[in-house]
């Protein structure tokens, strides 16, 4: 009997194996080929920035997704190459980083705070995160215990820029001055600079630092800074010596930081004009800039300036207690210059502002603006504008205190009633950290203490509080050959 062949089945399970075996090998396959090219073209793409990322996760914690896509796609930070030194990135993308953190302000600053504390966390993050707090300025006043922390950790890059931040924090970080003073006798050279240039910084809440900043007076590279410190501390008889010594120094780069902070000085530095004026001869252009600008700025303060009428100036910012009667920073354009709000209403510095226009024709809305037009980048940069704004820059008290700080106003800050006289204008800042500024007044109260007229809240008042939040700045007006930025209409 002839036997018929088996027929073959197309799904036998023997074949099913086969082709199941198959489709196994051809998908491993064209998965190490997607994973091969994946891994190619990842190595073509330029590498992500480490300080990138991470101030990608910095920012992802404290930005909105929305603000965060924009600002992500404003600053590259996907597609930007590690800077060929390996330092963090390029010096620009590290600085706009900075720059963003710091606009955010207070929101930011538990975030900063977490990063510099952070034993783990790499250095140059830890570093930029101080940066960011260093120029927010008193308004970092709440991280002042956490920089102590970092002070005392060990990690010498960190602990300098530490100190750096406390000394941008100022008065506000009165709490940190016994720290301070430790880090005066640090092994680090650099440490102990900026220790003595933040204790200056403080201002008379450092005082119990006079004794570690005189012994500092010794230390050839610190006594520049612990000389420009006493000076700050309202005591420039103290330092005087030594900076007038270094105008004699080696080196260039001393004699012209000596110049520079004897014309902040201003007039009790005059003692220092026979050598600043040798030091007019000096070959390196700097020293000789320096020291005609010094010198400038002393025999201004000391003879060409007259200081502006006290009485008019408080009768000026009496005159608006009764009339204005409630505090309101809102945004209001105003005409120029001779601008103003309705004077029913105002802020602290809208008080100064009408007071000097007044009672002595200084017209700040003008002033302050031409003066920003001229030189915008040493203005605070707190805002995040890119031009001035004749509306508001005079109604900040940053602006303000700036603007005084480059005409040569500044006095030095004392705990001292005697000497906070009468029309003297003076800035502090009111928990958690709001600048304020204020007028002395020509009455006392009966411990002595000399009134201030404000607005800190509900009007135009006169009140004993000049000592009662930390002191930032004091201001003598002077005027002096100038029309003060008054038109001939606003006369």
């Amino acid at each position: 009997m002839k036997l018929l062949p088996t027929p073959r089945l197309p799904f036998s399970p023997r074949l099913r194996r086969t082709s199941r075996r198959k489709r196994v090998i051809l998908a491993v396959t064209a998965l190490l080929l997607t994973g091969a090219l994946a891994l190619t073209l990842c190595m073509l793409r330029p590498p992500r920035d480490p300080a990138a990322r991470r101030a990608e996760q910095l920012l992802n914690k404290i930005r909105p997704p929305s603000k965060l896509d924009d600002l992500l796609a404003r600053l590259g930070l996907v597609s930007r190459r590690p800077d060929p030194t390996g330092f963090m990135g390029s010096y620009a993308e590290s600085s706009e980083i900075v720059e963003d953190l710091a606009r955010l302000g207070p929101p930011a600053i538990p975030v900063l705070i977490r990063a510099i504390t952070d034993n783990d966390e790499d250095d140059g993050v830890r570093m930029h995160a101080a940066s960011a707090l260093a120029r927010m300025g008193p308004q970092a006043a709440e991280a002042t215990p956490f920089l102590i922390q970092a002070l005392k950790q060990g990690n010498e890059m960190v602990a300098e820029w530490a100190v750096l931040t406390l000394g941008e924090i100022g008065p506000a970080a009165k709490d940190a001055f016994p720290a301070l003073i430790d880090a005066l006798k640090a092994e680090d050279w650099d440490l102990r600079c900026y220790a003595a240039e933040a204790l200056g910084r403080i201002g008379p809440a450092a005082k119990a630092a006079v004794p570690a900043l005189e012994e500092a007076l010794k230390d050839k590279r610190v006594r520049f800074y612990a000389a420009e410190a006493l000076a700050r501390l309202g005591l420039p008889d103290r330092g005087l010596p030594v900076l007038i010594a270094l105008l004699k120094d080696k080196s260039p780069i001393l004699r012209k930081y000596a110049a520079e902070a004897l014309g902040e000085i201003g007039a009790p530095a005059k003692a220092a004009i026979p050598a600043l004026k040798e030091a007019l001869k000096h070959k390196d252009g700097n020293v000789r800039y320096a020291a005609a600008e010094a010198l400038k700025k002393i025999q201004a303060a000391a003879t060409s300036a007259v200081a502006a009428p006290t009485s008019a100036i408080v009768a000026a910012a009496r005159g608006q207690i009764g009339k204005t009667k409630i505090y309101d920073g809102s945004y209001v354009g105003l005409d120029y210059p001779g601008g103003d709000v309705p004077i029913e209403r105002g802020v602290c510095t809208d008080v100064v502002v009408r007071a000097l226009r007044d009672s002595v024709k200084m017209d700040l809305q003008k002033l302050v603006h031409e003066d920003m037009k001229a030189a915008f980048a040493d203005y605070p940069k707190i805002w995040g504008l890119k031009k001035p704004d004749r509306n508001i820059d005079h109604r900040r008290v940053p602006n303000l205190r700036r603007y005084f700080e480059r005409k040569g106003y500044s006095i030095g800050l004392t705990e001292r009633k005697e000497d906070y006289r009468s029309g003297d204008v003076v800035t502090c800042t009111v928990p958690p950290n709001r600048p304020h500024m204020m007028i002395v007044s020509d009455r006392r109260a009966k411990d002595g203490t000399p009134l201030v007229i404000h607005n800190i809240g509900s009007g135009t008042k006169e009140e004993k509080r000049l000592f009662e939040f930390p002191l930032t700045g004091h201001y003598r007006i002077m005027t002096g050959g100038s029309n003060n930025g008054m038109d001939s209409g606003h006369q």
